[in-house]
């Protein structure tokens, strides 16, 4: 197990559903690369899509650049995101209200253009723009990953 149990499960979410719900509400991932020494962590656009009752995200960068070295030398990956709702004053002190997701997978270059296309008409639909047209020409320039998440924990605090 990469993820550690959580301490406290009554803020536990198991229904990936449910975290599809919390995805389509965040602009952004997170993305830890191993970097040697110190992990890199990069904030991207996303799509993503349910298969099978695990999270499969996709995302897109350049053929060259230190995000796509490192990825080629070690694909392990973790992804994050967070929605943040509000501060909120207790008793003793503030909280946080908010939902969060963590997961492990392999980021896997996707180079059948069938299987590009739909990650970028995902991460298209996620940014706004359903139904855009994607010339196979871009991936001249660009690489396209997806990391199915192998391990997820995601977590909501609202009270």
């Amino acid at each position: 197990m990469i993820v550690p149990h959580m301490r406290r499960k009554n803020l536990e979410i198991t229904d990936v559903n449910e975290m599809g719900k919390i995805l389509d509400k965040t602009n952004t991932i997170h993305l830890g690369l191993n970097n040697n020494e110190y992990p890199l962590i990069l904030p991207l656009s996303f799509g993503y899509e349910i298969i099978d009752e695990k999270i499969v995200i996709y995302f897109h960068g350049g053929l060259k650049g230190i995000r796509y070295e490192l990825l080629k030398k070690d694909n392990h990956v973790c992804v994050q995101t967070e929605v943040f709702s509000e501060y909120k004053e207790t008793i003793t002190s503030a909280t946080t209200h908010f939902d969060s997701i963590i997961g492990f997978g392999q980021a896997i270059e996707l180079i059948d253009d069938e299987e590009r296309i739909h990650g970028m008409k995902l991460i298209i639909k996620h940014c706004g723009f359903e139904g855009m047209e994607i010339d196979k020409k871009l991936f001249e320039k660009t690489s396209m990953f997806k990391v199915v998440l192998k391990e997820v924990q995601c977590k909501s605090k609202h009270e």
